[in-house]
């Protein structure tokens, strides 16, 4: 990009760079004590990896999905008068070989998947120690302190060995639901993120209509255009040498120069040192092994009035289909497919970054709406519109060692400020949502 002459310069207190839920977030609690703040946010929209499009006048998350009861998302919902139900998955299936199975019950899902006999004795197996290990783990404010022990090992480790067709079944189903392989996903997180669908947990998920970005754009209309500065581009922010920071930024009316006290990055944790080249190598190096996980999700929006047997069908894991699973997002009792006119399904290939790169979404809709046909022959027919959305940088996942090295990132360098899942000891929309409170308050700390 050609820079421009700098036609004008503004300060401000604390200027955060990134306009998704943590940087919001930080705006949003730092402003109601009265400092100067500035959001810088690329794109025209806010949110991040919240989006929500409308397709064929569906609200469809191309990104996060669910705010999760007890956590800082909830909380913000309800401080701000967004409307959410519950999520009540009726059941949990599994598409295997040319077969799709939908089950309430795991010994119905058991009988029925193609499997040989000790695949079938395995898959049981983890079935009961996921079952165990969830309702220890989890209660209806979130996870609970006995899950402690299991943030050490990955899922991986808490299973053991099994039939190779249990682990593509197990792969998928973990993969498509957190963006990380089970060899990677810390065990604890994988209760919230796997064990949670397995069991059907009926008081762990809030769905949005309107959807996710919601709580970004809410959080944008209360702070004001003045605060949310849209289409602004962060080329580089460095120290100043009388103190203080400086950000060069490319506008809709040309370059500006920024001075700031206080900087926040709340950018995807691969994006820091493009935006601050100037971050110390060891800093540098902590945020580089807390890994984010590239996604891609096809969205496909459907003509969902009258057709009943879509009202059991909330999450399907899929073995040998170009993606990991096929999601439909609200599945609440009360709210059945089948009663509204229309519903949307999302099939989610993560952790593969050669899809994740730019390609021809066009062909890669094509392949995958075939695919899609095969797990859910009823929609034939009754697709209005698609979307292939890539997300190069999508979450942060939770893994062992992640705590101790989020801890290292949240430490604040004289005046440089980190914000995001990345920084969290989470994941997702609620941990940089939580993110944000915190950076805010180190901030009014460090002043007073």
């Amino acid at each position: 990009m050609t820079m421009q002459t700098t036609r004008r310069s503004t300060s401000v207190d604390v200027l955060i760079v990134g306009g998704g839920p943590a940087g919001l977030s930080v705006a949003y609690h730092l402003r109601r004590r009265g400092l100067q703040v500035a959001v810088l946010e690329r794109d025209e929209a806010v949110g991040g990896r919240t989006l929500t499009a409308d397709l064929a006048g569906v609200p469809v998350n191309t990104g996060a999905v669910w705010v999760y009861v007890g956590t800082e998302s909830a909380a913000m919902c309800t401080e701000l008068g967004i409307q959410t139900h519950p999520v009540s998955p009726p059941t949990f299936g599994v598409h295997l070989g040319d077969t799709t199975v939908l089950a309430r019950e795991d010994s119905e899902l058991i009988e029925r998947l193609p499997l040989g006999p000790d695949a079938r004795r395995q898959f049981a197996d983890v079935l009961a120690t996921v079952r165990k290990e969830y309702a220890k783990g989890v209660s209806a404010a979130g996870l609970t302190a006995d899950s402690a022990d299991l943030a050490g090992m990955t899922l991986v480790d808490q299973l053991g060995e099994v039939d190779d067709r249990v682990w593509e079944i197990v792969r998928n189903a973990v993969t498509g639901g957190s963006t990380a392989d089970p060899a990677d996903l810390s065990a604890q997180y994988a209760l919230r993120y796997f064990a949670s669908y397995l069991v059907r947990s009926e008081d762990h998920r809030l769905y949005i209509p309107t959807g996710m970005q919601t709580i970004s754009n809410r959080l944008a209309e209360v702070l004001g255009d003045e605060i949310v500065r849209r289409g602004h581009d962060v080329q580089r922010v460095a120290r100043r040498p009388e103190g203080g920071f400086a950000a060069e930024v490319e506008t809709p009316d040309g370059q500006v120069a920024y001075t700031a006290d206080h900087v926040v990055l709340a950018v995807p944790g691969p994006g820091v040192v493009e935006v601050f080249p100037g971050l110390p190598a060891d800093r540098a190096r902590t945020i580089e092994q807390i890994r984010t996980s590239p996604t891609v999700v096809l969205s496909i929006a459907v003509d969902s009035k009258g057709v009943s047997e879509w009202d059991d069908l909330f999450l399907v894991a899929t073995v040998d289909r170009p993606f990991n699973m096929v999601l439909q997002p609200f599945a609440s009792t009360g709210a059945a497919p089948s009663e509204r006119d229309r519903s949307y399904f999302n099939c989610y290939l993560s952790a593969d970054t050669d899809v994740a790169n730019a390609g021809d979404d066009a062909a890669l809709a094509a392949e995958w709406l075939d695919a899609f046909y095969v797990v859910v022959p009823s929609a034939r027919g009754r697709v209005l519109d698609t979307l292939v959305t890539r997300w190069q940088r999508c979450f942060a996942f939770p893994a062992p060692g992640r705590e101790e090295l989020s801890r290292a990132v949240q430490q604040p360098l004289d005046g440089v400020h980190f914000a995001g899942d990345y920084s969290s000891f989470t994941a997702g929309s609620h941990g940089a949502l939580a993110e944000g409170r915190r950076v805010a308050g180190d901030i009014l700390a460090s002043r007073a």
